[in-house]
């Protein structure tokens, strides 16, 4: 009888007829799920982010960086500044989340680094968050003040180069450092580990790489190149994310895998 049924399995597997398996644990469809979703909203908040900033420099022509002109800038468009950096917060908030989503679906032997890499991103996401709320509020603040106030003018404009400096230590050149250093941690846990395919770690590391850029021009006083630099990385990562969210979507459902039959001997 056993040798009946290994000669039916074999017929099976030369007619080159296919089973449904379900080999994925319900569990593990749920996760993957989740990676889909939080990779779609974090495309989505990082692409409304971009939209605002182009917007914003358009409308303040502010392509000189000059702070003069921002801060005459800001007063006059109060709203739509504080959407951007609203959303510029968002998107770091979306970063997070991500991470999180897909650090759980990884399958490493060795967890040290990306828990390490985890509390690098906690820490870049609240730089971010003090960063784009100071802005949001305090420069605002000072430059509505400026165009109100007769007196005072040479303090609050070394006030608003002081919000502004501290805005582009923290945001740009420490968190874009510590966003990028994990991003890497991340790319060499999917290509070392099992959970999602190997080519979505190796085409993210120059994304993180161009961010590691940006942070040394910035180090080195190249902020307009420094900004050029990380809108390419935002740009490419909007893409990285997008086929993320397509790649996993098989692991979302059960498939289709051919018969894999090993008589024994």
């Amino acid at each position: 009888m056993a040798e009946g049924m290994r000669g039916s399995d074999k017929r099976i597997s030369e007619s080159g007829m296919h089973e449904i398996q379900h080999l994925a644990d319900p569990a593990d469809q749920v996760r993957y799920r989740h990676v889909q979703w939080v990779a779609a909203g974090s495309a989505l908040t990082h692409v409304i982010a971009v939209f605002l900033a182009i917007y914003a420099f358009r409308a303040g022509d502010l392509q000189e960086l000059s702070l003069i002109n921002l801060m005459h800038f800001v007063p006059n468009n109060v709203a739509l500044w504080q959407v951007c950096c609203f959303a510029i917060g968002i998107s770091s908030l979306s970063f997070l989340a991500l991470y999180i989503a897909i650090k759980q679906i990884l399958r490493l032997r060795h967890s040290v680094w990306i828990n390490t890499a985890t509390f690098l991103v906690v820490i870049a996401v609240a730089l971010d968050m003090q960063s784009y709320g100071n802005l949001m509020v305090f420069f605002s603040d000072i430059c509505v003040q400026l165009t109100r106030s007769s007196g005072y003018k040479q303090l609050l404009m070394l006030e608003g180069w002081r919000s502004v400096n501290q805005g582009l230590t923290q945001s740009v050149l420490i968190g874009n450092t510590l966003y990028s250093l994990a991003g890497l941690v991340m790319a060499g846990a999917i290509v070392a580990g099992k959970g999602l395919p190997n080519w979505l770690g190796w085409t993210s590391v120059p994304i993180w790489l161009v961010g590691l850029a940006a942070s040394g021009l910035t180090f080195a006083g190249q902020l307009s190149w420094a900004l050029v630099l990380m809108f390419a990385m935002t740009i490419a990562f909007i893409i990285w994310t997008i086929a993320l969210s397509v790649a996993v979507d098989p692991y979302t459902t059960s498939h289709k895998f051919p018969i894999d039959h090993n008589p024994a001997n």
